[in-house]
């Protein structure tokens, strides 16, 4: 009784499972089965475009191209016409240019031949008068002469004649065929036939462009369908469209059913013994617009069987193609670390070579500063020099010629010695210049070397380049202040040897004043010629010969006047003053002798020439100083034969 209870308790379970929960399980089955259907038409329908897409993008620019080249081959066959046309037309110019100039030519010829008959004409008549007057045999012998120079020239005329009908047929024929060959041209570029060949070339020429265009679109297409076969499921944009499965808490069925499948039936057009939810349908493609457009066989049937993908392809394959991508991808990485590696020592070169080139100008800059400082230097010392020898000896010295001689023959030999030590030193201090420019340009052409080299070698296998630029930099740096120290210790000890000198010249100068005082006393005692006068005492100086009359008279309007007189004199003497400085300067004067050489303020603006040309003769004549300010103050007196006498 309890085993029937059971049994009916069960049925009756089963019944109402049967009445209640397998409807609204089919219910569901088939809600399932449509949703998965409307989701496998969407992707196919967004697979669909993105392909019409890309095809329509693909035979746009091949329509673009085709329409590209027509217009291009359209403009080469106009202008190659045109040209064609201009050069016709340039022809015929220059056919018409050579014919009127062959035209003038037989003009010209023809009156040259007209000339020259009139002349034979009346050459043989005047002949035939003379032969008539003459005896008969030697008119029979001038007769003869005549027909030979006629048969002569009739020969010559037939030559020339000949050679101008070959000239012309030559000619003639040369312009005959350029002329055919210029039509024939037009005809095939103008005439509408020939015309239409043409069009018809191109047109075939842009078709097979066409062809092989779309042979390399087909290409491509099969080149990209190979690599998403060759994907992984995971990586490929076409995934497969995998089937309904159905919910985890049901299972493949009921549990009460039998182990061979479920007790319901299958859908509409599913064997027995298959899955519930029955093989995805492939719908028909459908293009829209796109529908008369013919598309390969092979395309098709290639996008239709990437949509039938098998849904897992092997765990091992994965891993290959995994492991290939990684691979793939560490190379590509390190190629651009590579790249970006060579491309920052690259730029660091470009730097350093940057800063070296900048370094050696500020170089060259600096040595060229310092070579205008020392010559701006010694300029100054030398116009200061100047300037302290005309302050020292700012007093006039008048004496005679005999006086001027006795000083030439008592002149020392220092002055020379003197000489031949500044030379010395000059062309000592030119030749260090000069090494020193050497090195500096050894040091410059060892750097570009070291450079070049550096250039050339790889990257790769040196990579303390960066260190050892640097340590040439900084040698190169201490080179140079070593270079400046030497060049600033050079100067102050040119500097030194300068003061010295001029020390040495000052005392050599307060020697010789103190010992010509005596001799100088002695000379106004036995030649009262040569007399040292005060600047306020007025001075008349007589020619050499004649004697020296000098009026001293200090009284204090007189002094008044010659202070006037002076500063007037002063202002004109400037210019003087600089033109004797001068002339010693160029002749290397001791301070007395350009002193002695120096006018008077009283006469300076008048000897002003004769200083200037004194100077001048004694710097071409290599003369003493004492005669070259001898024969200025003789030529400045009026005295030639003295002056002469003096040099």
């Amino acid at each position: 009784m309890k085993a029937e209870d059971k049994r009916s308790r069960e049925v009756y379970r089963q019944l109402q499972q049967m009445q209640y929960e397998w409807p609204y399980m089919i219910e569901e089955e088939r809600r399932a089965q449509q949703q998965q259907q409307q989701e496998q038409q969407q992707q196919q329908l967004l697979l669909l475009q993105q392909h019409c897409l890309l095809l329509v993008s693909r035979i746009e620019t091949c329509t673009q191209r085709i329409q590209t080249l027509l217009q291009q081959q359209a403009f080469a066959a106009w202008f190659a016409a045109a040209r064609a046309a201009a050069a016709a037309q340039q022809q015929q110019q220059a056919a018409a240019a050579l014919q009127r100039a062959w035209r003038r030519h037989v003009q010209q010829q023809q009156q040259k031949r007209e000339r020259k008959a009139a002349a034979a004409a009346r050459l043989s008549y005047t002949i035939e008068r003379i032969i008539i007057k003459s005896s008969n045999s030697s008119r029979m012998v001038v007769l003869q002469q005549l027909q030979q120079l006629q048969q002569q020239a009739a020969a010559q005329q037939q030559m020339k004649n000949a050679a101008a009908t070959r000239i012309s047929a030559a000619w003639r024929g040369y312009a005959c065929r350029k002329k055919w060959k210029q039509q024939r041209l037009l005809l095939l570029l103008l005439l509408p036939q020939h015309q239409a060949a043409y069009r018809g070339y191109s047109v075939r020429r842009l078709l097979l462009a066409a062809h092989k265009a779309v042979a390399a679109l087909q290409q491509q297409i099969d080149a990209a369908l190979q690599q998403l076969d060759s994907l992984p499921a995971s990586l490929s944009p076409l995934s497969p469209l995998s089937p309904f499965s159905p919910s985890s808490h049901r299972g493949w069925g009921p549990p009460w059913g039998p182990p061979g499948g479920p007790l319901w039936g299958p859908p509409r057009g599913a064997p027995w013994g298959g899955p519930p939810w029955g093989a995805p349908r492939l719908l028909p493609l459908h293009l829209g617009p796109l529908h008369s457009l013919q598309l390969p066989q092979q395309f098709t049937s290639r996008i239709r069987n990437s949509f039938v993908r098998s849904p897992s392809p092997p765990a091992a394959a994965d891993s290959s193609t995994q492991q290939q991508q990684q691979q793939q991808q560490q190379q590509q990485q390190q190629q651009q670390q590579q790249q970006e590696d060579r491309s920052k020592e690259q730029q660091m070169l470009l730097q350093e070579k940057a800063l070296l080139n900048l370094q050696q100008q500020h170089a060259a800059e600096a040595t060229h500063q310092q070579a205008e400082q020392q010559q701006q230097q010694q300029q100054q010392m030398q116009q200061q020099q100047q300037q302290q020898q005309q302050q020292q000896h700012g007093e006039v010295v008048v004496a005679s010629t005999t006086a001027f001689a006795a000083e030439s023959e008592r002149r020392p030999q220092w002055v020379q010695t003197q000489q031949q030590q500044q030379q010395q030193t000059a062309a000592s201090s030119s030749n260090q210049q000069q090494q020193q420019q050497q090195q500096l340009q050894q040091q410059l052409l060892l750097q570009q070397e070291q450079q070049q080299q550096q250039q050339l070698l790889p990257p790769k296998r040196h990579p303390p380049i960066h260190q050892k630029l640097q340590q040439q930099q900084q040698q190169m740096q201490q080179i140079q202040q070593q270079q400046v120290q030497q060049m600033q210790q050079q100067q102050q000890q040119v500097q030194q040897m300068q003061q010295q000198q001029v020390q040495q010249m000052q005392q050599q100068q307060q020697q010789q004043q103190q010992q010509q005082q005596p001799q100088q006393q002695q000379q106004q005692q036995q030649h009262p010629g040569g007399v040292l006068l005060s600047p306020g005492d007025s001075l008349m100086v007589s020619l050499p010969e004649r004697n020296v009359d000098i009026d001293l008279t200090n009284q204090p309007q007189q002094q008044q006047e010659q202070q006037q007189q002076q500063q007037q004199q002063q202002q004109h003497a400037a210019p003087a003053a600089a033109a004797a400085a001068a002339a010693a300067a160029a002749t290397q004067l001791t301070p007395t002798a350009a002193a002695c050489s120096a006018p008077s303020p009283a006469a300076a603006a008048a000897a002003a020439p004769a200083a200037a040309a004194a100077a001048a003769a004694a710097a071409a004549t290599q003369l003493t100083p004492t005669a070259a300010a001898a024969a200025a103050a003789a030529q400045h007196a009026g005295g030639g034969d003295a002056a002469a006498g003096a040099c």
